[in-house]
């Protein structure tokens, strides 16, 4: 399995336990301290080359600009990239509102690694199979 997680956030909390999740899987793990510049680490231009891209937004960090992501990026119909929302309980109530703007997952801390590091493997699983399932589509 290989594919490329970004991950927003502030001060490093996630990336080591990510980083020691993958340990001996073939996954890069990018940080990213500001989301303006989260669209061109995506894009196919960047100077880092992606497979699988996987982003991981921690909410608590800027709550207002990762809505504002979300609903600038995410919400568009050609966004294909699955987002993981990690977040406080105290914007457990705006769950619906994050899925609704793009989110594929939303997930409250306390969050164990083992089970974020499963669900990242579970979208790069998904991710490999409408790849090798679109080349077998004429077009």
């Amino acid at each position: 399995m290989n594919g490329t997680l970004i991950v927003f956030e502030e001060k490093p909390w996630w990336i080591p336990e990510l980083q020691r999740q993958f340990l001996n899987e073939d996954v890069r793990i990018r940080s990213c301290n500001r989301l303006q510049n989260l669209p061109e680490m995506l894009s196919t231009d960047s100077t880092f080359p992606l497979s699988q891209p996987v982003v991981i937004l921690h909410l608590d960090d800027q709550p207002a600009n990762c809505l504002q992501f979300l609903g600038q990026y995410a919400s568009r119909p050609t966004w294909e990239c699955p987002i993981l929302v990690i977040a406080s309980a105290a914007y457990q109530e705006l769950e619906l509102t994050i899925r609704e703007l793009g989110a594929t997952e939303f997930l409250l801390k306390p969050l164990a690694g083992d089970r974020l590091g499963n669900w990242c493997r579970r979208q790069f699983r998904a991710s490999n199979h409408r790849t090798s399932t679109d080349k077998n589509i004429p077009k």
